[in-house]
């Protein structure tokens, strides 16, 4: 019998923080900047003494919703830092104590345990970003399309089977320089729109044809100054992906430590679906349909 994983601090990327790193908190962000759960906005001070800033998602530990939705977070951070993607510095888990956050007004319920403790995900701040009042969504949507790292970011997400990839959570933090940011909604499919995939999705899923699980995200599919549907668009993309496969591979040991941890019997079937969506063949298939070239049926 295989022994289980055990965390690996120097050599995980996504770290654990005891609750003594909380240091203060400065808002709840829910109704802004597109969020539709529970992000507190607070700051954090590592083991070296460093404090930062960083947005923190609670979860439920017993609702395979909320873990799925914390296990896809940690899944997209971690692939997109290997593929050499653009994405916040740090990624930890930590708890949390409702005590010591403002008020709570949202509408969803907190996940609290019964001494008023939460699990969260966090990814650092990015820092400010310039874009609200700024600029048109027009403007900012060419910008994207115009960004160096554009087609590499098409086909991660078509790659991580991410649908959710919008305006705002590809974000600019200065001239053709963005971050991504949210992949708590991989597989969520566009006819389901904007329901996640449900409890035991994920076996259906794996057995659907996964050409057919495309993902036209709105910051490209939706512009007028996209870059032309071609074959060297799709070339470009097919490329990146067979340059990151092996850093993708590699990223998917720490993940099944994670998915060990929050969907416990689902590991084998969580990574069997990302390894086989990262196969050339595959990869090819589905970005040629995503420019085009091939028909989506």
């Amino acid at each position: 019998m295989c022994e289980p994983i055990a965390y690996q601090r120097d050599h995980f990327a996504i770290g654990i923080l005891p609750a003594e790193s909380f240091v203060t908190a400065y808002e709840w962000t829910h109704g802004r900047h597109g969020n539709v759960t529970p992000v507190i906005h607070a700051r954090f001070v590592d083991s070296d003494g460093t404090e930062f800033d960083a947005y923190a998602k609670p979860f439920a530990h017993n609702s395979e919703y909320d873990t799925t939705l914390a296990l896809n977070e940690a899944t997209g951070w971690l692939l997109a830092r290997a593929c050499g993607l653009p994405v916040p510095d740090r990624a930890f888990f930590t708890t949390l104590a409702l005590e010591e956050l403002p008020v709570y007004t949202g509408c969803a319920p907190l996940p609290c345990d019964s001494q008023g403790r939460m699990l969260c995900f966090a990814t650092q701040d990015i820092g400010p970003t310039a874009v609200r009042g700024l600029f048109s969504e027009d403007s900012l949507i060419q910008e994207q399309a115009n960004w160096s790292r554009c087609n590499d970011t098409i086909a991660f997400d078509e790659a991580i089977a991410n649908p959710d990839r919008h305006l705002f959570n590809l974000l600019r933090r200065r001239c053709n320089d963005f971050v991504l940011i949210d992949h708590g909604f991989l597989l969520r499919q566009h006819e389901t729109y904007p329901e996640h995939w449900k409890p035991g999705a994920l076996a259906q899923m794996v057995a659907t044809p996964l050409d057919n699980l495309l993902h036209l995200n709105t910051y490209i599919c939706q512009s007028r100054t996209a870059p032309a549907i071609c074959m060297s668009a799709y070339q470009a993309c097919e490329a990146f992906m067979q340059q990151q496969r092996p850093q993708m591979q590699r990223a998917l040991f720490e993940i099944s430590f994670w998915c060990s941890k929050l969907l416990p019997g689902r590991s084998a079937q969580w990574l069997r679906f990302l390894y086989d969506r990262f196969e050339p063949a595959q990869v090819a298939l589905l970005l040629q349909k995503r420019f085009g070239l091939l028909p989506l049926s």
